[in-house]
């Protein structure tokens, strides 16, 4: 029997129509039979009789009778994913569409429209198991005494072990990437093992000392004891743990293994404390640390971040809130870079221009205020007020420059269009009048110990009038 491969006997067979039943003895049907044979045998280079056409048929048909009962798994007949269909074996189609989709380098037969020869495919999958098509032993040339049935199921046991070795070779690929893995696992225990004996919780370097602390806040003069607070968002690498029953955060290792008492934090507040009269510094875990050690938190700064916003609420009224002015430098240079022209600088560089004293204090430390939006007033108010500088003066120390602050082009902006977020501003020039009204308002701010605007109406009834 000749050897005929499946992509070239596929899409040949697919051509003849009438061999794709079977018909008994069809005189039609031989001669369709004798068309393949003959071209066959002209693809291939060598002798293909009709009883070769018509074990092959037969093997094909066994075969995706086979594929259609085990409904699953992994199938060499996906040339024939075509025929499958017009047999309506509808397993044996979902079985090679399913194989095809894992070889990424095959693609699947786009014929889904076309209708199954034996039944509908709806009606076959709620129905039960799957209507096979009667295979009938080659008999289309019933007077061919020499078509041997035994050669046919050879070439069906063919078949069935060129599958097995398949599957046998991916078993044993398998196998070997399993031994390869657990091999690289007997390579990482050591420093695994190594790495997690130095997360062990440590409770002397976790939990705070406040007798330690109250001794060293002892030896400060009454001015070294007036901090100032702030305190930020840090990101985790998701491991540190917070434990309810000590109060007590730890890197990346649960307390004492009961992880009932324990939960991941992806961020944490940290809390700094700076001497406003000495070079005294201190981190704290938390505010409560800063009464019990008998500190004295006269202001605190924080940026514009939400969760910072909440917790000033639990302050004391006593205590000053002020925003953390190298984020509202930060936040002037990135809008004038992402309005550009829109910018409006007209009500800010007048200003700049009447607080001279002020502004020459920028000029000097190389840190000067160039661009401001309506919406940042409150904010831009507080900047030119005196206890401004005292905050910045550490900062400026540490490499503030002017570098660190671009000078886009100053520009004016006559729209009158009312701004996205405050409706009453509007982007304008200053007039004279207003400018004079804004002079007296600073002076009243500095006076009123560089209060916070919560909303744009106590804005216009206590700072400028629009």
């Amino acid at each position: 029997m000749v050897k005929i491969p499946d992509s070239l006997f596929s899409p040949l067979f697919k051509e003849y129509p009438d061999l794709w039943d079977n018909n008994r003895g069809n005189n039609l049907c031989r001669v369709t039979c004798k068309k393949l044979a003959d071209r066959l045998t002209q693809e291939i280079g060598d002798l293909v009789t009709t009883q070769d056409v018509v074990k092959k048929i037969y093997a094909i048909r066994y075969s995706l009778k086979r594929v259609d009962r085990r409904r699953s798994g992994q199938t060499r007949m996906t040339d024939y994913i075509w025929y499958a269909r017009k047999l309506g074996l509808a397993w044996a189609v979902r079985t090679i569409r399913g194989h095809i989709r894992d070889c990424k380098n095959m693609e699947i037969d786009s014929e889904d429209e076309e209708p199954f020869l034996r039944f509908n495919v709806e009606k076959n999958e709620t129905d039960g198991p799957t209507t096979m098509v009667n295979l009938i032993s080659p008999d289309l040339f019933s007077n061919d005494s020499d078509i041997s049935g035994s050669s046919v199921l050879d070439h069906v046991l063919e078949e069935a072990n060129a599958d097995m070795e398949i599957y046998k070779n991916q078993i044993a690929a398998y196998t070997a990437q399993l031994e390869e893995a657990n091999a690289d696992m007997e390579i990482l225990k050591p420093p695994i093992a190594a790495f997690e004996a130095q997360l062990e919780p440590k409770p002397d370097n976790v939990v705070a000392d406040i007798e330690e602390l109250r001794k060293v806040v002892k030896c400060l003069t009454t001015e070294g004891k007036i901090v100032q607070m702030s305190f930020d968002e840090m990101f985790t690498n998701n491991l540190a743990v917070y434990s309810r029953r000590t109060d007590t955060l730890i890197g990346c290792q649960y307390a004492d293994g009961k992880q009932k008492e324990t939960y991941p934090h992806k961020t944490m507040l940290v809390f700094g404390l700076r001497s406003l009269a000495t070079a005294f510094n201190l981190i704290l875990s938390n505010i409560d640390m800063v009464k019990q050690i008998g500190l004295d938190v006269r202001a605190v700064v924080r940026d514009r971040n939400n969760a910072c916003g909440k917790f000033m609420g639990k302050l004391p009224s006593s205590i000053v809130h002020l925003y953390d002015y190298i984020h509202i430098l930060k936040n002037l240079k990135d809008n004038g870079a992402k309005f550009k022209d829109k910018y409006d600088y007209s009500i800010l560089t007048k200003l700049y221009k009447l607080e001279e004293l002020t502004s020459k204090f920028w000029i000097l430390r190389g840190a000067i205020v160039n661009g401001g939006v309506p919406w940042y007033l409150p904010e831009l108010m507080q900047f030119f007020n005196n206890p401004t500088t005292g905050i910045l003066e550490a900062r400026i120390k540490e490499g503030w420059t002017t570098s660190n602050v671009k000078n886009p082009n100053y520009t004016e902006n006559h729209d009158t269009e009312p701004c996205c977020k405050y409706p009453e501003i509007y982007r304008a020039p200053a007039e004279d009048n207003i400018l004079l009204d804004i002079t007296e308002k600073i002076k009243s701010i500095r006076n009123s110990n560089c209060r916070i605007y919560g909303s744009v109406k106590e804005l216009r009834k206590s700072c400028i009038i629009f």
